[in-house]
């Protein structure tokens, strides 16, 4: 079917499909590019600052712990005002990490924010704990019985608290691999499919080029044979016809010299004809004297008589 297409529709053919090769390969690079640039979008716009956000609340916990044991130690304000500065900057990565999950339907409706409640609930728990080993200390500075019980309580309170975050960071982590790992299989997909197109699109372009430049060659040989008989059988009549115009101008010498001949002889009877017409005038000159004579004869023998 294809050997029987003009070279212009093979040629239009060939662009063709090498063009709808290349939009099938851009619509795949776009559509995985997305899906990869959506992964990374979501690494770090969503998890990546909320780890850091909830690692802000681990760090700032774990200094509430350990202010709070210092100053049951050392009772010194400054540990004091530690524990309150370190307990508002957990509040506002709190009020973050709200932020950053509810930028995310996904993980609203995977219900993050109930998770992030627990951890909420289980830190006030763990400044509650500490607030009261405060407490102790300031009214019972030499009592190391309630001092220590007080203590074992924030321990106790950290405890849980501390779980509930390492679990969360857990699951972050996991989803965060999971996120990852759909843009690494996406740029994986799209490494595939554009190199598999690219290959085709090379195939199919070359093997195209090779048929309708072989066809366009094929049509040029057959012109050329074309004009090549056409000039040969120009040639052979211009040879023709030069052999005739050689034979028309031997046929014209001939009649040249036959119309001279042919005049020489008209000449000739044109000649004689005048001598003929002397001769005839000479003849008729010597018919009038014998005709004058025979009268004047008939005369003298009219008289004799």
């Amino acid at each position: 079917m294809f050997k029987n297409l003009t070279i212009g529709k093979k040629i239009a053919f060939g662009f063709t499909s090498v063009l709808l090769l290349t939009a099938i390969l851009g619509t795949i690079g776009v559509i995985q590019i997305r899906k990869v640039d959506t992964g990374v979008m979501d690494m770090a716009d969503v998890h990546i600052p909320l780890t850091a956000a909830i690692s802000s609340i681990d760090a700032g916990a774990t200094n509430q712990n350990l202010q709070v044991c210092l100053y049951a130690i050392h009772k010194e304000d400054s540990q004091l005002d530690e524990f309150s500065k370190s307990d508002g900057e957990v509040d506002r990565q709190f009020e973050l990490a709200k932020s950053i999950i509810n930028s995310d339907e996904e993980l609203v409706e995977s219900g993050w924010l109930s998770k992030l409640s627990e951890i909420e609930v289980a830190h006030d728990v763990f400044v509650e704990s500490c607030r009261k080993l405060i407490d102790v200390v300031k009214t019972t500075a030499d009592d190391a019985e309630k001092i220590q019980t007080a203590a074992d309580a924030v321990e106790t309170a950290y405890e849980p608290f501390m779980a509930k975050v390492d679990g969360f960071l857990a699951a972050n982590d996991e989803e965060t691999s999971h996120v990852s790992q759909g843009a690494t299989d996406a740029a994986d997909t799209a490494k595939f499919w554009l190199l598999a197109i690219g290959i085709a699109a090379v195939v199919i372009g070359t093997t195209l080029a090779f048929f309708i430049a072989r066809g366009i060659i094929t049509a040029l040989k057959r012109i050329i044979t074309a004009l090549t008989e056409g000039s040969e059988q120009v040639a052979s009549a211009s040879g023709q016809v030069s052999s005739a115009s050689q034979s028309l101008a031997e046929g014209a010498t001939e009649q040249a010299a036959g119309l001279e001949e042919t005049g020489s002889s008209l000449e000739e009877m044109a000649s004689m004809t005048r001598q003929n017409a002397d001769n005839a005038q000479q003849a008729n000159t010597l018919s009038g004297e014998a005709k004058k004579a025979a009268d004047t004869g008939s005369e003298s023998m009219a008289k004799m008589n």
